[in-house]
C-alpha cells in the first residue's frame, strides 16, 4: 500500500485525532500503535528524538508507507480495540475513505464468523 504524500498528511491529522470523528492520541498511545506495528519506541518524558506528535507521525507514516504494514497501522487505528468507544467507528471510517480513495484505496467492512 503505497499512499501520496497528500494523502499521509491527511491521514496524520486522522492519526493524531485533529478531525473531530477521530479521538485524540496522546505521545504514548501513538508510540504503542506504530510500537503495535513493528516500531520499537519509547515514550520517556516526551516523543522519541524530541519530535511532535506530528512530527513523529509524519516519520513514522513515511517509513512504512509502501509496506503491509501500512495497512496494518491503518486497520489497527479503526479497530475498537484503539478507537474511542465514545466516538462512531463508522464516521470515522466514511471521512477516512474520502481521503484514502484519492490513492484509490478504501476501508471495507468484513465479516467474519469464529466457529
Amino acid at each position: 500500500m503505497k499512499l501520496s504524500p497528500w494523502v499521509l498528511r491527511k491521514l496524520e491529522q486522522f492519526i493524531n485525532g485533529e478531525d473531530e470523528v477521530m479521538p485524540t492520541k496522546c505521545g504514548k498511545d501513538l508510540i504503542a500503535l506504530f510500537n503495535a506495528v513493528g516500531t520499537k519506541d519509547v515514550y520517556e518524558q516526551g516523543m522519541p528524538e524530541g519530535l511532535s506528535r506530528t512530527q513523529y507521525t509524519r516519520k513514522q507514516l513515511t517509513e512504512i508507507n509502501g509496506t503491509i504494514k501500512l495497512q496494518n497501522r491503518l486497520e489497527l487505528l479503526v479497530s475498537p480495540a484503539w478507537f474511542d468507544v465514545q466516538m462512531p467507528i463508522a464516521a470515522a471510517i466514511k471521512k477516512m475513505n474520502t481521503v484514502l480513495m484519492m490513492d484509490g484505496f478504501r476501508f471495507e467492512e468484513i465479516d467474519i464468523l469464529i466457529k
